[in-house]
Parts: C-alpha cells; sequence; structure tokens
C-alpha cells in the first residue's frame, strides 16, 4: 500500500513464508563524535563479534571494548545492522546493485553472529576485506591460509582501505565497472517507460506495469562483476554486427554459472519500409523472431527457466537509417511437448538458427565455476594485514 494505505503497490510480493528481511539502523550525527575521540577517523564504529547486547554498555570503555565499538545488540533476535551515515555511503559504494549490497549484509551478519570477525577498526576496512578476497571465500578462512585458520577469526586494521583505493587490481576494477553503466542505462532507460506507461503493445502483447516490472527485475539483479560480463557481451553483440554489416545479429548468452536459472538473448535488427511495411509490423516480427530465439534457448538447456531478450535496431552504420527503438521480454519454459519441439524445429531452419554448442558451453562454465572454488583469491590488500593467529 501506500503512504496513506489507500492504493495498492502495482505489483506482487512473494509469500511471507519466502521474504527475507534486513534490519538496518542508520545513526545520524554520530561521525563528528567518533572522529573527535579517535582523531583522524572515517567517522565509522568499529566492529567486534566479542561485543554481545549489554556488552555494548556494561563493557564499553574497558579492556579490549573500545567506547564507540559495535557487535550483536540483540543477540537474542534478529540480527540488526548498525551503520554511520558515512559506514552506509562506504558500504552502498562499492556494493551498488542490490545484490551485491545484499550479499555484503549477509557476510557481515554471518561474521559478527558467527564470531568470526574478531575486530575491524572502521566499516571501511571492513569494505576492503570484503572486497579485497572475502567477497569470494565467504568465512572460510582456510581457503585463505590452510588448516592453520580452522576456529580463528579475522582482524581488519586501520589503513586497509586506503591501500585497496590506491591498489592497481582496485583501480582495474573500477574501470570495468564503468564499462557496467551501460547495463544500468539500458535499467533506467527501460524503466523510464515503464513508469511513464509509454511501453507500446508490440506483437500483440499488451504491457502492464506487473509485467515489465517483472522483466526489469531480472536485469536489476545482477551483480555488478555479471552487468561487467553482460556489457560487454552486449557491446560486443552490436560491434560485430556493424563489422559484418548484417540485417541481424544475435548472441546467445545463456550461462554465467551453473546455478544460473536465467539466460539472455540479444539482437539487432534491420528495419526495411519494402519488406516490412510499417515499422510497428518490424516491431512485432522483431519481437516474435527474438522470442523465438529464447525459446531455442530454454529448450537448448533445460536448467533454465526463463530467458530475457533484448533487441534494438541496428546502427545507422549499418542501417543508413538514424533513430531507434528498443524491445525487451521475458519468456518462460513452456511445456516442450512433441509438437512444439517439431514447431521449434521448423523456425529454426526458416530463421537460420545457429545450433548452440551446449557441450561446448557446459563445459567450459562448468570449468569457470570449479576455478572460482578452488583457486586462491586475487586480493587487493595484502593478506598479512587481515589475518592474527
Amino acid at each position: 500500500m501506500d503512504a496513506p494505505n489507500k492504493e495498492k503497490v502495482p505489483f506482487s510480493l512473494p509469500p511471507v513464508n519466502d521474504l527475507r528481511f534486513h534490519l538496518v539502523c542508520v545513526c545520524s550525527g554520530v561521525e563528528t563524535v567518533i572522529k573527535k575521540y579517535y582523531g583522524d577517523r572515517s567517522g565509522t564504529f568499529m566492529l567486534s563479534a566479542k561485543v554481545r547486547g549489554d556488552d555494548h554498555v556494561a563493557k564499553c570503555g574497558t579492556e579490549g571494548f573500545p567506547f564507540f565499538t559495535i557487535g550483536d545488540i540483540l543477540p537474542e533476535k534478529d540480527f540488526v545492522h548498525v551503520f554511520s551515515r558515512s559506514a552506509l555511503d562506504f558500504v552502498m559504494t562499492e556494493s551498488d546493485t542490490i545484490s551485491d549490497f545484499i550479499n555484503y549484509l549477509d557476510w557481515r551478519k554471518e561474521g559478527i553472529r558467527g564470531d568470526r570477525l574478531t575486530f575491524a577498526a572502521g566499516e571501511e576496512e571492513l569494505v576492503a576485506l570484503y572486497w579485497g578476497q572475502m567477497n569470494q571465500v565467504g568465512w572460510d578462512l582456510t581457503k585463505l591460509y590452510g588448516p592453520g585458520a580452522l576456529g580463528r577469526g579475522l582482524i581488519a586494521v586501520g589503513g586497509l582501505h586506503r591501500e585497496m583505493c590506491l591498489s592497481p587490481a582496485y583501480l582495474e576494477w573500477k574501470l570495468a565497472c564503468a564499462e557496467s553503466k551501460f547495463w544500468d542505462a539500458m535499467i533506467q532507460e527501460f524503466a523510464k517507460h515503464v513508469i511513464s506507461g509509454k511501453v507500446p503493445v508490440v506483437a500483440g502483447h499488451i504491457p502492464s506495469f506487473v509485467s515489465s516490472e517483472g522483466v526489469l527485475r531480472y536485469m536489476a539483479s545482477e551483480t555488478r562483476e555479471r552487468r561487467i560480463i553482460l556489457s560487454r557481451a552486449f557491446k560486443g553483440m552490436m560491434q560485430r554486427s556493424i563489422e559484418d554489416k548484417a540485417d541481424r545479429y544475435v548472441r546467445k548468452f545463456p550461462l554465467m554459472s551453473m546455478k544460473d536459472t536465467h539466460g539472455y538473448v540479444f539482437m539487432v535488427s534491420t528495419y526495411h519500409s519494402d519488406v516490412h511495411g510499417d515499422y510497428l509490423s518490424f516491431r512485432d516480427e522483431r519481437a516474435e523472431i527474438i522470442s523465438l530465439y529464447c525459446l531455442d534457448l530454454l529448450h537448448s538447456f533445460p536448467s533454465l527457466g526463463h530467458a530475457i531478450g533484448i533487441t534494438l535496431d541496428t546502427s545507422p552504420l549499418v542501417s543508413g537509417k538514424f533513430g531507434s527503438s528498443s524491445d525487451i521480454l521475458v519468456v518462460e519454459r513452456p511445456d516442450f511437448d512433441d509438437d512444439f519441439i517439431k514447431y521449434l524445429d521448423t523456425m529454426r531452419a526458416e530463421l537460420e538458427m545457429k545450433p548452440i554448442d551446449v557441450k561446448s558451453v557446459s563445459k567450459t562454465i562448468k570449468s569457470m565455476d570449479r576455478d572460482r572454488k578452488l583457486r586462491r583469491p586475487k586480493g587487493t590488500v595484502p593478506r598479512k594485514r587481515i589475518f592474527r593467529p
């Protein structure tokens, strides 16, 4: 419902049992006091899993319990994340997608409630620790330090965030993040039309806010790392279509991990008035074609439940025409019975679809998943600074 409790929100929420709530408390004005007390600190709370419940008051200022140290404030109840405003800025600067932000909160909760974080000199140091290594290994310290780390905790000392920001690996990451803003811009562009109610009827489909919001939710759920990959894939598809001067060019992007339940199809297509008639008819045909490519993707990869298709006009360098439109749709996995498969085979032949080498793609993705589990993370901060036996 809206604030006056009169109008329902125009989209549905999952059942209550499937919802996850993250409790976040933001303390305004505390930065000034912390900076004054500790000198040149950032104004963020220190963090320790050793500080629990009444310790925040009863032991505050004693040995091992410095002033302005936050741990698990309600150990017997749902976990509450406590941030100063500057701390939240640090977190949301590095975790600037909803999936990355939630992943950080989950990791942070596990470290504090699971008694794995011995001490962090500030939220910015914990952020550096997370993005340096721990976002890949969670709290399994044996992946970093071997059996000797079993049962030990982490210490994030002061200066880690500064070191991270000056490291070549971090600067390289930020350059890659800038590339991924292409994906962000596509989300914003589609969302603008959805919110304004200006999504046109394409291929007989009458758009609704609910259906359009559902499509955008898939795009917005992608992490920053995945947005980098998707942006490069989409821009690579567009560049290749220009180089080949193709009337139609399609890039199927089925998986980035074997755990994925949705894939993507990117397509550019050229409008010819003598072939398509009016432009709306062309958009209808374009939507039907990319839907078929999405069905082909779903049939090729049984683990996928949805395929998202994004299509737009070819570059003026190919078509010679300026002005463009784009469409986005999601195709759910249908029941691939014999009749449906025969129809799909017919359309594959008519559209001259290139078959997907499923075995090769699956082998590559499995190898990438295995490497993620086995590789020693390339930390952006020196390991010796973040672990104390």
